[in-house]
């Protein structure tokens, strides 16, 4: 991003040689970057209007921070669970998406409590990275459709009487610039003219940069604009779209690489540990599909074409068939599928609201599924596979806030679960019988629960990218929690799912994670003096 002058610019995906990702800062007219302190896991830097604070989300903390230019510690604005962008008026306000599914809110820049401006409407799933117009009260953010189409770019205002009115739409995040929205289409920045009183933007564009660095998953491109007319931009395909299936070795943490790399999300092995179905995204013209991975020569091949997104695979008891979730339109649907044969594709549970499975007892056949409520939150519900299932019923909730990802243990007599804590996310147990007992396991923040194949061990997701596997005992009537250790890095986890799943073997996973060859491919940061006057200077 730039700066509303012409000295500097700044870059929050540079990573150190330790491994760590810092916000740097860099003069136009010097050749080094410098990073700034206390900036761990920084993420979705916006600049104050006068230059001399850089806004970010601490990653790590869950809140919502700013640093001065000129020197000193961090200092914490707010809580924010889970950020995705901000912007800084010169009236000292912050609006700012706390998490991905809250909405918009305003917060003193000083500190203070947050107020909601913008709750999420219907037929998207995330409201995220708003941007002031000049005049510091309107502001422009992008709502993350639910269906796979393009993502719209509303107007909306510090006056809440003012409905919020979207005006184009965008695969990205969106920046106003002397008279222009820059959007993102089909992978190229493009600029259209455009006035506030205009009821929407005009169709077409300038095209600017073809190719700019798009992530999809967060619905953001790499590519800042300054009021004075300056552009940075990176080019290339997503990292997101070189994922390549790897073998991790559980003891050594060597790697071997498996098939060819794509644009790869969530992964789970069948029973057998014979074959993987694993999330491809972008392989098609209709969303998010999901494909069968032989283990043993890594081809891959395709298992479900509907249009919209098939989502959260798991593999029923025996392997014979998948589960999965699928959206369309704004209908969500759990559905069964089976993996030979010439048998039908089964609809389960079918809802206005997002519902993501995440587990089946083998024991009991009972499906554990996340279902998203009316606020936006998501509660763990539990679905019979028997034929005379009848309705789904609430294992676990809590009002306002977000609770899933329950994983039965091997048994079927526990389940993990991930949840908001005083850390911000925690995983927990319960009995699958249910009961008001619980057990904490993680207490510094984890999330993506996993079990070993003899129940022995319960893995989680760290927020820095570390596994760690947790002693258990649930043989007894209560359940025990032991030491724990930190076996191998993954990649950071986020809310599109765990992207690794460990074999029933007990001595190996495959992740879903960036090949470094693809990284290569990558441009470095490009900056235009004035876009406007072209870019073939």
């Amino acid at each position: 991003g730039l700066t509303n002058g012409v000295t500097y610019f700044y870059q929050v995906t540079a990573v150190n040689e330790a491994g760590t990702t810092l916000l740097y800062l860099r003069h136009l007219d010097q050749g080094e970057a410098v990073s700034l302190s206390g900036t761990e896991s920084a993420n979705y830097p916006f600049w104050s209007p006068d230059n001399r604070f850089i806004g970010f989300f601490d990653e790590i903390g869950n809140k919502l921070k700013k640093v001065a230019v000129g020197g000193g510690p961090p200092v914490t604005v707010c809580l924010a669970e889970n950020g995705k962008g901000g912007t800084w008026n010169e009236a000292g306000e912050i609006v700012f998406a706390p998490s991905h599914d809250t909405g918009i809110f305003v917060v003193p820049a000083i500190g203070g409590e947050p107020r909601r401006l913008v709750a999420i409407g219907e037929g998207y799933d995330s409201y995220r990275h708003p941007r002031f117009l000049p005049d510091g009260r309107e502001f422009l953010f992008v709502g993350r459709t639910s269906g796979g189409a393009d993502n719209a770019i509303f107007l909306a205002s510090l006056d809440t009487t003012v409905a919020p009115r979207v005006i184009t739409d965008s695969q990205a995040n969106v920046d106003y610039n002397n008279g222009n929205l820059l959007t993102v289409r089909e992978g190229v920045l493009m600029a259209t003219p455009f006035t506030p009183d205009q009821e929407r933007a005009i169709a077409g564009g300038i095209p600017l940069v073809e190719n700019v660095l798009t992530l999809g998953a967060a619905s953001v491109a790499v590519f800042g604009v300054s009021p004075a007319g300056m552009l940075v931009y990176q080019t290339g395909a997503s990292a997101q779209a070189g994922q390549q299936l790897t073998w991790m070795d559980l003891d050594s943490g060597a790697e071997q690489t498996l098939g060819e790399p794509g644009h790869l999300g969530r992964v789970r092995l069948s029973p057998d540990g014979r074959r993987a179905v694993v999330e491809v995204r972008e392989a098609s013209n209709e969303g998010t599909d999901l494909w069968l991975v032989d283990l043993d020569t890594g081809l891959r091949t395709r298992f479900t074409f509907a249009p919209g997104n098939e989502v959260a695979a798991v593999w029923a008891p025996g392997g014979e068939s998948i589960i999965y979730a699928s959206d369309y339109e704004n209908t969500h649907r759990i559905m069964e599928q089976p993996v030979e044969g010439l048998g039908g594709t089964a609809i389960l549970l079918e809802s206005t609201l997002g519902l993501y499975p995440t587990s089946v007892s083998v024991a009991d056949q009972l499906l554990l599924f996340d279902a998203i409520r009316e606020n936006g939150k998501s509660e763990m519900r539990r679905l019979s596979l028997a034929a005379d299932a009848g309705e789904p019923e609430t294992v676990a909730s809590l009002p306002e806030e977000n609770l899933g990802g329950g994983i039965y243990s091997p048994d079927g007599r526990w389940i993990a679960y991930h949840t908001t804590s005083a850390a911000s996310w925690d995983v927990f147990v319960i009995p699958a019988v249910g009961g008001s007992r619980k057990w904490q396991v993680s207490t510094d923040g984890a999330v993506y629960p996993s079990w070993s194949a003899d129940g022995t061990r319960l893995w989680v997701s760290r927020f820095s990218g570390d596994l760690r596997a947790y002693e258990v005992d649930g043989t007894g009537q209560t359940f025990r929690v032991g030491r724990y250790t930190e076996e191998l890095r993954v990649a950071q986890p986020d809310d599109s799912g765990r992207r690794f799943d460990l074999h029933p073997d007990g001595k190996r996973l495959l992740r879903a994670g960036t090949d470094p060859t693809f990284r290569t491919e990558v441009s470095y940061l490009h900056l235009v003096t004035d876009w406007q006057r072209g870019l073939g200077q």
